[in-house]
């Protein structure tokens, strides 16, 4: 068994592993299977979200080194498959057995399912940019724009995580403002 195979299984456990703690949780009479609360255990348990992003991370990493790069973007190609999978597929689930309103409040609540597909389309997206030769001076240009966006996606997830807050919009909003005055503030001077 060489890497890429080793790599492609690990890939497919991030698959398997919570179907399968899913099919062990409902045999022992903990959850039943068409409730809501199957995505909401999977989107909860700690575990399964460090187990699933360590196989992918290194699975793909073993795929992308031992293949030649025109094979490489292509398998990365399908890997975007993935996250957009698993979102659909625990939104549908959710909906389905809880309901419209209420069936989408529980998949928000499963954070961790949002967390694991944000990390898998981010690695996906610096390896694809890496395999296209973009390597990190595009970063050191654009590190303001990155952080104020990567702000902004931790106040999202705080904010839904904790519910409406002034003292966090407030403290949020003066580290945006932080951030743009830091790397902002000698824009005119830089291209004069």
């Amino acid at each position: 068994m060489n890497k890429e195979d080793i790599g492609i299984i690990m890939v497919i456990a991030t698959l398997v592993i919570p179907l399968a703690y899913v099919a062990y949780l409902c045999t022992a009479g903990q959850l039943a299977f068409g409730s809501y609360e199957v995505v909401s255990e999977l989107g909860k348990n700690p575990i399964i979200f460090l187990v699933d992003v360590i196989l992918f991370l290194l699975g793909t990493t073993l795929i992308i080194t031992s293949i030649e790069e025109d094979k490489a973007a292509k398998f990365i190609g399908y890997l975007y498959i993935i996250p957009v999978f698993n979102v659909v597929v625990a939104a549908v689930y959710s909906i389905g057995a809880a309901g419209f309103p209420s069936g989408l409040g529980v998949f928000i609540d499963a954070m961790f399912i949002s967390m694991y597909n944000f990390i898998v389309l981010l690695s996906l997206f610096l390896i694809d940019l890496r395999s296209k030769g973009i390597g990190m001076e595009v970063f050191k240009k654009e590190r303001g724009t990155l952080i104020l966006i990567a702000e902004f996606l931790v106040y999202l997830v705080l904010r839904i995580q904790m519910g409406p807050s002034f003292p966090l919009m407030a403290f949020f909003m003066a580290l945006a403002i932080a951030t743009s005055f830091i790397f902002y503030s000698n824009f005119n001077n830089n291209n004069k």
